[in-house]
């Protein structure tokens, strides 16, 4: 986590249960890897891509980085308090970290 460089991790998708018996989608790792994995990162995200509308050529996709749904997701940067990230890029992502940044100095 306190490296000084930044890295991506991606990673397939796997449905897993807790122990309540309910199903989630969890990253495809093995063993307690896939839950605590999201301990050693600020983002944990689950991307989503939806239907494409009428009349465009895209789908609209996101990446949910806040637990609303059936899948592990978390964000530690206090300054961002959307639930999702609309149309990400590798930019619109270093550009909410940066400003984060900024904002907690």
């Amino acid at each position: 986590r306190d490296l000084p460089l930044n890295c991506i991790f991606t990673c397939h998708v796997m449905m897993d249960q807790d122990e309540l018996k309910r199903m989630y989608y969890s990253p495809a790792l093995t063993g307690k890897l896939r839950i605590q994995i999201s301990g050693y990162m600020d983002i944990v995200g689950f991307m989503q891509v939806g239907k494409v509308p009428e009349g465009q050529k895209e789908a609209p996709r996101g990446i949910s980085v806040h637990p609303a749904g059936k899948f592990t997701a978390k964000c530690r940067i206090a300054s961002f308090s959307d639930s999702m990230i609309a149309d990400p890029t590798m930019l619109k992502i270093w550009k909410i970290l940066t400003n984060s940044a900024t904002k907690a100095k």
